[in-house]
């Protein structure tokens, strides 16, 4: 044997508990199928056996040869050049004789009788008109070799009714790595030739999607644990989307593709017509659907014909359509009629901001960039009203202030990134702070922290040392609050940080030759302080008093 079957016991067994659960010992043709089996196994030699962790393939004479490849990632994707479809007598002989390598044979024929398979318990869709497995419309086209759009789609369906979701909602933990082992298993099915695997790549990953998600949606209530960690499986399945559209985006399709962009296009309709309440499902669906129009939908028409489209989903109101309808203005450069249906938009609508963002600042579209930033400034202040939790608006403001390119803004826009920043306080302080630094605006920094009413010792780490050096008379009002402040403190710690400051006051005056404005001051704090002995305690330790 050209492998060692003892490397793929994992990969058997699963093959095996397949065939358990597809063939039944109470239905006869089943029965007749094992036993057919069974008895080419005894009697036909299975020679010429290869494989791997993938397949395993061999040939099985009866009498005349026929190929045989088992398919141990997808057991329904087994073939037979006998051409039978379902299961043949051919495919059991070979399953039994790599299994007899490390399990006996007969001892696994006890278990299937005794198993109660659930197929068992329905009518063959052999018996009912016009119905069948999908495994067998699957392979009936794959044989026909015509691999087309409906063919991916049907292996992407039929390799997701594997999936357990009885399993998932009980243990949503491990939907990421259920749906990445599903991705894996169907891209070692991706077409021989390069230029369409990317293509190949994208339609599973958008077709995974769409039915992940859909399950997610219909999730019950109780089931909120799944809609909370459903975000890496999806998440993941959008950047495989991303690195195909990457590739795609990089070179001319052919006119082969053109039906499968067809079919995709029908895909992506999809993805804006979930009516889930969860916006995690929202900001997947709109983020699929804008980078597939951003980086493959490129044509001029097929935009406008989109747009087209998506109006009756405006005038009704619908969330995602509203913003698919948006995204096709951004880029048809429609920015007035993006601008006019922004303003009249309800501000939670600015969550879904960043990837217009992030998309003008990398293209260099820095009027689309001014464009947006103007309509944020504009409507942030009333969606962090809306905000119940602290945490969720400071989280949405750094952000922002990250998505935003800092070095342009503040360069070629900094009264526009002035109004952004003010719009946000006091999630953005910070920002605003060293802004108003670095641009010399220290008129405004006064009255940031005069507004922010921060500690002296705080606002030492944050300019007034260097302000005090080049505008001393700006920063008196600072110290003066700061001081008062610590007097109201009414400890022993609090009054020698006043000391320490009074004498940093003092200091600030006689530079600006104003002494007998100290005087003034010091004398009021000093009148105000009559009952706080240990205050005058430290002004005399601090050599204030003696002066």
């Amino acid at each position: 044997m050209a492998f060692q079957v003892e490397s793929l016991k994992n990969e058997l067994t699963s093959f095996s508990e397949h065939l358990k659960n597809e063939l039944s010992p109470s239905l006869e043709e089943d029965r007749a199928l094992i036993e057919d089996g069974f008895q080419l196994y005894k009697k036909r030699p299975v020679y010429d056996i290869q494989g791997n962790d993938e397949f395993i393939s061999c040939v099985v004479l009866d009498p005349s040869p026929e190929r045989v490849r088992l398919d141990l990632d997808f057991p329904t994707f087994s073939t037979c050049t006998c051409g039978r479809n379902h299961w043949c007598s051919h495919q059991i002989a070979a399953f039994f004789s790599v299994l007899k390598e490390m399990y006996p044979v007969s001892m696994w024929l006890e278990e299937w009788k005794e198993t109660t398979s659930p197929q068992a318990k329905k009518k063959k869709p052999i018996e009912i008109p016009g119905v069948s497995y999908a495994r067998d419309l699957l392979n009936a086209s794959i044989r026909a070799g015509d691999d087309g759009p409906e063919n991916w789609g049907k292996r992407v369906e039929v390799a997701y009714q594997t999936l357990n979701w009885d399993y998932v909602r009980k243990n949503p933990y491990i939907l990421e790595s259920q749906i990445q082992k599903l991705h894996h298993q169907l891209m070692k099915k991706s077409p021989i030739e390069q230029e369409w695997r990317p293509l190949y790549q994208l339609f599973i990953s958008l077709h995974l999607f769409l039915l992940t998600t859909k399950d997610c949606e219909q999730a019950s209530e109780s089931s909120q644990h799944l809609h909370n960690v459903s975000s890496s499986a999806l998440f993941f399945l959008i950047e495989e989307g991303d690195e195909a559209l990457a590739q795609l985006s990089s070179c001319a399709a052919p006119f082969a593709f053109d039906r499968y962009i067809q079919a995709l296009k029908g895909e992506c309709q999809k993805l804006i017509d979930g009516n889930s309440t969860e916006t995690n499902y929202l900001f997947k669906r709109i983020e699929f659907y804008r980078m597939i129009w951003t980086d493959f939908f490129k044509r001029e028409q097929w935009r406008k014909t989109e747009l087209k489209r998506l109006e009756s989903k405006v005038q009704s109101n619908d969330f995602l359509g509203t913003l698919a309808y948006m995204h096709q203005l951004f880029l048809l450069n429609k920015l007035d009629k993006f601008a006019e249906l922004a303003y009249s938009l309800p501000s939670v609508f600015l969550q879904f901001f960043n990837f217009w963002i992030h998309y003008a600042l990398v293209q260099k579209k820095y009027e689309h960039a001014s464009i947006l930033i103007e309509i944020i400034s504009e409507k942030v202040q009333d969606f962090l009203r809306s905000l119940d939790d602290e945490y969720e608006k400071g989280r949405f403001a750094r952000w922002l202030i990250h998505a935003v390119d800092q070095d342009w803004i503040s360069n070629h826009q900094p009264e526009l990134y002035e109004k952004l920043l003010t719009a946000m306080l006091p999630y953005s302080f910070y920002s605003l702070n060293q802004h108003l630094l670095v641009s010399q605006q220290l008129k405004k920094w006064a009255e940031l922290q005069l507004w922010a009413e921060l500690e002296l010792s705080e606002l030492e780490h944050m300019g007034l040392k260097e302000v005090t050096k080049i505008s001393p008379e700006l920063v008196l009002p600072i110290y003066i609050h700061g001081i008062q402040f610590l007097l109201d403190q009414r400890n022993r710690d609090s009054y020698k940080k006043c000391v320490k400051y009074l004498k940093k006051v003092r200091t600030i005056y006689r530079k600006m030759k104003k002494l007998d404005h100290w005087n003034h001051y010091f004398d009021f704090i000093l009148q105000n302080t009559k009952r706080l002995r240990a205050f005058h305690e430290e002004c005399r330790k601090g050599k204030l008093l003696d002066e």
